[in-house]
């Protein structure tokens, strides 16, 4: 879970540079993200999507729409990965 949280960092603050260059929230801000222990080892993957939408809402002040559901793998590049078998 660690590990996905920090890679879920990394890629958010890739993100916020490029959306936003002036936007200094993260280099301001300390995070400390809470992550429940998953049923499942997968369920601990998919949570990368979701989790950088919410440091990404937070930095840019901006709401996630209410009736959004997410959820898949991200990889280091910030490439959101297929979800299978559903």
């Amino acid at each position: 879970v660690k590990e996905n949280a920090q890679k879920a960092h990394t890629v958010a603050r890739a993100i916020l540079l490029q959306k936003e260059p002036g936007n200094k929230f993260f280099a301001n801000s300390k995070l400390h993200l809470l992550l429940p222990a998953s049923a499942t080892q997968k369920d601990e993957l998919s949570a990368g999507c979701t989790t950088i939408t919410l440091l990404l809402s937070l930095a840019m002040n901006k709401p996630v729409k209410k009736d959004l559901s997410m959820t898949s793998e991200v990889t280091l590049t910030g490439r959101i990965l297929p979800i299978r078998g559903v």
